[in-house]
């Protein structure tokens, strides 16, 4: 049997910088293991740092907690809305970046908090700095003028999803609306479905 190779192109995969380099652990340090020091105290950033000696690990987990000044995403429907799509679309954006941070066993990862987002990384020691460094580099190469592609793609499937939702039996429905007036404090899905509909990529880009 003969193999028609001709047309397929074989290449070795792009280095991948996040591997470490060394697996030593720091020595113990009893004075920073027992409770977070704040280490950094300026009127625009805190850091806060505490060293772990009970699992004896390689790795580093970090948080960093960012605040808008506009608290307006918190307060109406399309806020709301916006933090959602805006979520979306750059969780597509770096889509083949964290799959390849992933196969270095390093994750980076952002939650949608009241006032702003907490970012959360986990990668080894010794590639800390760097992997902190260019995942903000990705952030800052962001450009939501550039993101209409991925846009239209969120915004459809977030419209199947809350049109789906009328199309369940009344009691179901009754039952999500109760929880978001009564738990989840959610805006009602009705609200969610219009502003969805009124926001176009223009508006997503201003905002």
């Amino acid at each position: 049997m003969v193999c028609q190779t001709e047309s397929l192109m074989l290449s070795l995969p792009e280095p991948n910088f996040f591997f470490p380099e060394s697996h030593e652990l720091l020595p113990a340090d009893s004075e920073s293991s027992e409770s977070p020091k704040l280490i950094l105290n300026e009127e625009n950033c805190q850091i806060w740092y505490m060293k772990d000696d009970k699992f004896k690990t390689r790795y580093i987990l970090a948080s960093d907690y960012l605040y808008f000044k506009d608290t307006s995403f918190d307060v109406s429907v399309e806020g709301k809305v916006f933090i959602e799509i805006w979520t979306d679309v750059i969780n597509l954006y770096l889509k083949e970046f964290l799959y390849t941070v992933k196969y270095a066993t390093a994750e980076f990862d952002w939650v949608n908090m009241n006032a702003g987002f907490q970012f959360r990384f986990f990668c080894f020691r010794d590639k800390f700095e760097q992997f902190v460094c260019t995942c903000y580099k990705m952030l800052q190469k962001f450009k939501a003028k550039n993101q209409q592609q991925r846009f239209d793609a969120v915004r459809e499937d977030k419209l199947k999803e809350a049109n789906n939702f009328f199309f369940q039996d009344p009691k179901s429905q009754a039952w999500e609306y109760l929880d978001s007036m009564l738990y989840s404090k959610d805006y009602p899905k009705h609200l969610m479905l219009k502003a969805l509909e009124e926001l176009t990529f223009e508006r997503f880009v201003e905002l």
